[in-house]
């Protein structure tokens, strides 16, 4: 009788244990699947500026922007209104400005886009040089610039509207990969007139 007893009340306790088991189960599938993880923004910077200096202790490149936004899936960051200094050892001086930018793995790629401006400050040997473009791709650390866009160059005397752009702005040069039109005035010509060439 005595034996008869403990095998029932094992048995119930059995059972018990395995209703619980599916029980917490289900409600730890259901968890899992009423909360999938977030894919917001993890940082928010507010009217931010980076500093990069060489291995010297100048200041090689600044980026600045007025909202900038990191998300952590393809760790991809978004900049609005960016605007992304370069200076070389010559004293030259180049800002870039956009509406939007965005860039994968850190900021040795930036992407700008949406009324991209390149200019080229004027210094005592050279003059100004803008260039406009829809985006470009920039490599802050090398210095170079690539645009498979439309891109206007305008100089003290020259203009030229062309397709596809490389540029190193560290040497002050740039290759227009389809040039469509140029405008360009012998009178005003300086010496210091900047390495430009299309490439056909």
């Amino acid at each position: 009788m005595n034996r008869t007893v403990v095998n029932i009340f094992l048995l119930v306790c059995i059972s018990l244990g395995c209703m619980f088991l599916i029980w917490h189960m289900h409600s730890y599938r259901n968890l899992a699947t009423a909360t999938p993880p977030a894919k917001g923004h993890d940082t928010y910077l507010h009217q931010a500026t980076l500093h990069k200096m060489n291995e010297d202790g100048q200041l090689e490149n600044t980026l600045q922007a007025a909202k900038i936004r990191h998300y952590p899936e393809q760790n991809r960051t978004e900049l609005e209104q960016p605007k992304l200094q370069i200076f070389d050892n010559k004293g030259d001086h180049w800002i870039i400005t956009a509406r939007h930018a965005s860039s994968l793995e850190g900021t040795t790629e930036i992407t700008l886009s949406d009324h991209v401006n390149i200019v080229k400050i004027a210094t005592e040997n050279s003059g100004k040089v803008l260039m406009r473009t829809s985006k470009l791709v920039v490599h802050p650390d090398s210095g170079t610039a690539d645009s498979d866009q439309l891109v206007t160059i305008t100089y003290p005397q020259l203009s030229i509207n062309g397709r596809g752009l490389h540029s190193d702005l560290k040497r002050g040069t740039f290759k227009l990969l389809d040039e469509i039109g140029a405008r360009y005035d012998p009178q005003t010509a300086t010496n210091t007139m900047p390495t430009l060439r299309a490439m056909r």
